[in-house]
């Protein structure tokens, strides 16, 4: 994919996992330092390890390395973004000549995934390069949780001393008369790409099974601020407009009296061992003293520990064992696990309204006013911390399985030995036994749940005109999947025991009571392809629509029900 200059892209759209190769290559070869540097969101270098280079060539827990020996002819980082610390949000390449200035020519930035495929290439021409002191070449940058690629090639007048003290590093006096160098300002962010208003992925019934009428209210108030985020992000250009619209009625849904200040207390500041002046955004109170610290953040902010110090030097000093970090959308809540009264780095829970999840859900709830009990919730926090750490590794494992993970399983299958192509033929093994075994078990998991439910509803007859099985063949674990989603579109409009499926040679029929004659839609799945049929139109003639995944079935929910109007 070729990339243009000025652009942002996100590792998805490049197929990119967050172990990644960057390739830099010049053309004709010049002598040059490539280096990468590790920088806060603030494009401060917090710790100078993090700045790779010919004389450094490895970040300290090698999270960013330089490759030497296989490819002279391009300079190649190694990248695991993943085990970045907090503090690193940006990885900026830096091309400084060994001469006065870089002469004319090209460059090219690839991007490779772990298997060392090029997914991305950034072209630099003559006109970017020419009599250039230096140039900040490209970006990874975290935002929102998530990293994009941004091509943002930008001059720097002055040599890699001078680099490393503009972004804040530390460089050892050797006597040289540095007064008369100018050089450029910070160089700014890309222009903003057209923003997609964000979407709400939270799909939450009330009740909720086992929650006291208290609790569903307040899960009523939640899913109704939910529901409006997305309309007003777009007018919430400041931090203070964020608490007013986004926090506030967060913690107002949750019970508690924010023009109390004997509960909520804005703007406070503790009397011992802070910064004068200095404060944290709200504290909840019990019984006069702080037991919850709330900082918040402008919603475009990515809420992180390095632009909220003072939430930190606050938790060490007040008899709060919660702090909660947000920028309105996103809450990550903190205690004291690794070190008493010292709060922790890496928050015991972390939640996205927008895709908030039922689970999610019951963990905010213990927050809530009439419900907070400090040692239910201090019981229950180292386990939700390592159980959720545990799962961001399986993800990534099931997304993109790393070498030691496909090795580990190598060795317990495979008695032959490991050489290349094995190793990169058990790749796709891999890659598609998880994805079988997800399907299967989200199937298995399915059917057990309606057959349940069904069991306990009226059963009803099967009609004369019933459509049989065509002879030896099986419903495939994806098509069950599909199905069990198609009634869960349905479920609304017709009791879903009166849907079938059937099987035949080239597809699946969902039907109406069995009934061949009231065809709802057909599945045409194949290894290479998914494609549903929908009968939605007047004349019920087939329209046969490509699907990337199975969740695009609830993008054609209105044409599922229309399709079953059509045959009630």
């Amino acid at each position: 994919m070729d990339l243009q200059h000025a652009k942002r892209y996100s590792l998805t759209q490049l197929n990119l996992a967050e172990q990644l190769t960057l390739a830099v290559t010049l053309t004709p070869v010049q002598p040059t330092d490539i280096s990468l540097f590790g920088l806060s969101s603030r494009r401060k270098l917090r710790d100078d390890g993090y700045m790779v280079f010919y004389n450094q060539k490895a970040s300290p827990n090698n999270e960013i390395s330089i490759q030497d020996g296989e490819h002279q002819e391009a300079q190649r980082f190694a990248i695991n973004l993943s085990n970045l610390p907090a503090h690193v949000a940006r990885l900026l390449v830096v091309i400084t000549p060994e001469d006065a200035a870089l002469s004319a020519g090209e460059s090219i930035i690839d991007l490779l995934d772990q298997h060392g495929d090029t997914q991305g290439s950034y072209q630099l021409t003559e006109e970017h390069l020419a009599n250039q002191r230096a140039l900040f070449v490209c970006e990874l940058v975290r935002t929102g949780g998530q990293w994009y690629f941004c091509t943002n090639c930008t001059p720097f007048d002055g040599d890699l001393r001078l680099i490393l003290e503009h972004f804040g590093g530390v460089v050892e006096d050797d006597g040289a008369d540095t007064t008369d160098l100018e050089f450029l300002p910070p160089i700014t962010s890309l222009p903003p790409q057209q923003a997609t208003p964000p979407k709400v992925e939270t799909r939450i019934a009330v009740p909720l099974p086992g929650t006291s009428e208290q609790e569903q209210e307040y899960t009523t108030k939640l899913l109704d601020l939910i529901a409006r985020i997305p309309k007003m992000l777009e007018r919430l250009q400041t931090e203070e407009a964020t608490k007013h619209a986004l926090v506030m009625p967060f913690l107002q849904a949750l019970g508690y009296d924010i023009f109390d200040p004997t509960e909520v207390v804005p703007e406070f500041i503790s009397d011992v061992g802070i910064k004068r002046g200095e404060k944290v955004d709200y504290a909840i109170l019990e019984n006069g003293r702080p037991v919850i610290l709330l900082e918040c953040k402008h919603h475009a902010v990515t809420p992180t520990l390095e632009n909220a110090s003072q939430l930190y030097r606050y938790f060490s000093v007040t008899d709060a064992r919660f702090a909660i970090l947000t920028n309105g959308v996103i809450y990550r809540f903190y205690t004291d696990l690794d070190k008493p009264n010292m709060m922790d780095h890496k928050p015991f829970l972390e939640v996205n309204l927008l895709s908030l999840t039922e689970d999610e859900l019951v963990e905010i709830l213990k927050f809530a006013k009439h419900s907070f009990n400090q040692d239910d919730i201090l019981g229950s926090a180292s386990e939700m911390k390592y159980v959720a750490a545990i799962k961001q590794h399986l993800v990534q494992e099931f997304t993109e399985p790393t070498d030691e993970f496909i090795k580990l399983l190598i060795a317990r299958v495979y008695d032959g030995r490991l050489t290349t192509n094995v190793r990169n033929r058990f790749a796709t093994y891999t890659r598609k036994a998880l994805n079988d075994f997800i399907s299967q078990l989200i199937s298995e998991r399915l059917r057990s749940a309606f057959e349940a439910s069904a069991s306990t509803t009226t059963q009803i007859s099967e009609p004369e005109d019933q459509d049989k099985d065509d002879d030896g063949l099986n419903v495939t674990p994806e098509e069950w999947q599909a199905f069990y989603i198609i009634k869960s579109v349905l479920r609304n409009e017709v009791n879903y025991a009166r849907i079938y499926i059937r099987k035949h040679q080239s597809y699946c029929a969902v039907l109406l009571d069995n009934n061949r004659r009231k065809t709802i839609c057909r599945l045409y799945f194949t290894e290479k392809r998914l494609a549903v049929g929908l009968f939605d139109a007047a004349d019920r003639h087939e329209q046969r629509v490509i699907i990337d995944t199975l969740d695009d079935f609830f993008k054609h929910a209105d044409r599922l029900k229309k399709s079953l109007q059509h045959v009630r």
